[in-house]
């Protein structure tokens, strides 16, 4: 157990990606619950802090932009002036880590080397917490909050809370930018391996009109907009481009949700919307949609790596068939 005062100021340290923010959405609630009157901010890259706008388990979101120095030096001296009685580091990298370390912090808590994405980083914590190699990110990310707040949660229970911009209110009644029934997809992925072919995208959204009913709205990011082109000759399609704030309209009216192992699948997932998880060699176990109503087609056989290399083979052998039918099955 690390002891925290119930009062005091707390620094959680998730700059990015996108789904990794999600996924560390309910230990800010966790840590809300466990400790209502402490200060608890978060660090996040200026890039996604919209998508704790509002967030009404953070005191404060601060920001630090992405690759640029003088940002970095100009946050950690902020942060040093905030005298944060603990940080807790979910990125598990040597940036995120040597923040942690020169924030003047008492408590520095990450995870232990075995579970960080860069080894080295565990020097600059004080305290290194051991979590299931196999487990989900969020569990993962909720063992370090219970290494804090372990005496206060044998009181209270995990928030399995995913609180986005919009969730509630007038934004809600008013977040549906189609009418009517519709699929949303996103075809894009982080890299090859993780990307369902285009055509088998474009064939969806073709039997998913012709035999539900419904068009297809494809979330197309800068640079991706030939993926929108190839799905858009087949079936009722339209294209949603914008920001993060689009993004969650769009997922949030939807019917149901494909994608790959992408951020904007687990922002659907959050939501509450149906998803169906097009995976390939990355593990659903650990990086799943973490939502009751979600489906993963997964070819069998597959070898889990996460290596940026990997080809796309093993994703391209997930059918038309195997995504419609679990389509259906998750958004009935």
């Amino acid at each position: 157990m690390i002891p925290f005062p119930p009062s005091g100021k707390l620094l959680m340290i998730r700059m990015g990606a996108m789904g990794d923010i999600v996924h560390a959405l309910p230990s800010a609630a966790t840590l809300r619950r466990a400790f209502p009157n402490a200060e608890i901010d978060w660090l996040v890259e200026e890039h996604w802090a919209m998508l704790l706008e509002g967030n009404p388990h953070v005191t404060q979101v601060r920001t630090v932009k992405r690759r640029d120095w003088s940002s970095l030096m100009r946050t950690v001296s902020e942060l040093r002036e905030r005298r944060y009685d603990c940080v807790i580091d979910f990125q598990g990298l040597m940036k995120s880590a040597a923040i942690a370390y020169f924030s003047g912090a008492t408590r520095t808590v990450g995870f232990s080397a075995d579970a960080l994405k860069e080894r080295p980083a565990g020097l600059a914590y004080r305290h290194r917490v051991d979590v299931p190699a196999a487990a989900h990110v969020v569990e993962q990310n909720l063992a370090l909050v219970h290494a804090v707040a372990n005496g206060a949660l044998a009181k209270v229970e995990d928030a399995f809370e995913f609180p986005l911009p919009g969730s509630t209110g007038e934004a809600t009644k008013a977040a549906r930018p189609f009418p009517g029934d519709y699929l949303a997809v996103s075809p894009s992925a982080g890299w090859a391996a993780k990307r369902w072919p285009v055509e088998k995208f474009a064939e969806l959204a073709a039997r998913v009109d012709r035999e539900l009913g419904w068009p297809t709205v494809i979330n197309c990011g800068p640079g991706e907009e030939s993926l929108a082109r190839a799905i858009s000759r087949e079936g009722r399609t339209h294209v949603s481009q914008g920001g993060l704030r689009e993004l969650i309209a769009m997922a949030r009216g939807a019917r149901a949700f494909v994608a790959g192992d992408t951020g904007p699948l687990h922002i659907a997932a959050a939501l509450g919307t149906p998803v169906v998880a097009v995976f390939g060699p990355t593990s659903p176990r650990r990086n799943g949609p973490y939502a009751k109503r979600a489906r993963i087609v997964r070819p069998e056989g597959v070898e889990t790596t996460y290596s940026r290399s990997a080809t796309a083979d093993d994703i391209a052998r997930v059918t038309v068939d195997e995504v419609f039918n679990a389509l259906v099955d998750v958004s009935r």
